[in-house]
């Protein structure tokens, strides 16, 4: 019998923000999409069964797809 049958399903929340920075490297200049500020952005860890609230604040004219 596995017993994460009956481990108890977690509320996972995760507050992220959408922002487009200028970022030189190797000599180039050039504006990329970050998450809080990261390329790539956070690890959101979850197990199946767990709920997950994520807000998002968007800066910027994009859009992110889950």
């Amino acid at each position: 019998v596995s017993l994460l049958k009956y481990a108890s399903k977690a509320h996972r929340i995760a507050t992220t923000q959408v922002v487009s920075l200028m970022v030189r490297r190797l000599g180039r200049t050039k504006n990329i999409i970050t998450v809080n500020g990261k390329l790539p952005g956070p690890t959101i860890y979850a197990n199946v069964g767990d709920r997950l609230l994520i807000t998002e604040t968007n800066t910027g004219k994009m859009s992110i797809h889950w």
